[in-house]
């Protein structure tokens, strides 16, 4: 039912792992709540707790590697635009004074044809 999420949309594949996440803190808390008031634990109530806290453990490790990878690519994503940003004002500033010399030239070609006519 989990493992297979079809043509689903990325934010809703997220919705239900964090919706499964959730029922999964929520059967544990109830698991522990009812493990405390009783001083004998069923060997079936040991296994579920233990599948629990396997599985909750697996949830937030998950959830911490993919919470690392979005900052590396965050950053890897600011330096590039940072890089792009640079390029691009050196390209400009190349053609503005790429645009001065033309002027200059046109300036003084119209210098010299003025006298001379």
């Amino acid at each position: 039912m989990w493992s297979s999420f079809g043509n689903t949309a990325p934010g809703a594949i997220e919705g239900r792992q964090r919706a499964r996440q959730l029922c999964v803190c929520f059967a544990y808390t109830t698991v522990r709540r009812s493990c405390r008031s009783c001083q004998y634990l069923q060997p079936s109530s040991r296994i579920l707790l233990f599948f629990l806290q396997t599985v909750l453990a697996e949830c937030q490790d998950k959830a911490l590697r993919r919470t690392a990878e979005l900052k590396e690519q965050c950053q890897l994503e600011q330096k590039a635009k940072a890089h792009l940003e640079e390029v691009l004002r050196s390209d400009l500033e190349e053609k503005d004074h790429l645009i001065k010399t033309l002027e200059t030239k046109v300036r003084i070609l119209k210098t010299k044809e003025t006298p001379g006519s």
